[in-house]
């Protein structure tokens, strides 16, 4: 692993180098639902998402840099289960993203698909959670840390009960005066 190098600016002397990494402190996201969400299918979603970096940390340009998780959580930490995780979500574009050290690096329109209708309701899930992390194949390779600790920052947002209700009306409809021939009709 090779650490970025950055001038120490806050040195009286400008000929000192200091060797850190990048150093991630918040992230926050919104997502919103593209079309109509239909139960038992993927839905198609776009994120919108924040990285917050330590002032004083290194900054990182290349390629492959960042991941993305997605997945459905039962505890709004993230940990524990994670329901259909999928690892990468970001575009090669988006995953090569430059980030300055003390920026915010904004991420919009990131597009996935999931299942709404497993989350929230009644369900063992109730979180949808997005994970930040440094790329798996991240060329330069770099040093990353999250401020609070770990390699990865979590995010998760209670999500509402989007499972569509199935409501089964009976009618009888009687034909005959003598309530002989009746039909039942099933909506």
């Amino acid at each position: 692993m090779f650490p970025l190098c950055f001038q120490d600016f806050f040195s009286s002397n400008f000929d000192t180098f200091t060797h850190t990494g990048v150093v991630i402190t918040d992230m926050d996201w919104d997502m919103e639902i593209q079309g109509e969400v239909k139960s038992g299918q993927a839905d198609s979603l776009a994120f919108n998402m924040d990285v917050d970096s330590l002032v004083n940390s290194g900054s990182v340009e290349g390629d492959t840099l960042w991941r993305v998780g997605l997945y459905g959580s039962t505890n709004p930490r993230g940990s524990g289960k994670k329901l259909n995780l999928q690892r990468q979500i970001l575009s090669q574009d988006q995953s090569g993203r430059s980030l300055r050290a003390g920026e915010t690096m904004e991420v919009p329109f990131i597009e996935s698909k999931f299942d709404l209708t497993e989350v929230g309701c009644e369900e063992e899930y109730q979180y949808l959670c997005l994970e930040f992390t440094k790329g798996e194949r991240a060329r330069p390779d770099f040093m990353f840390e999250v401020q609070q600790g770990g390699d990865e920052i979590v995010r998760c947002k209670k999500q509402p009960c989007r499972k569509g209700r199935t409501i089964f009306l009976s009618i009888l409809i009687c034909l005959a005066k003598n309530h002989a021939q009746c039909l039942k009709v099933v909506l």
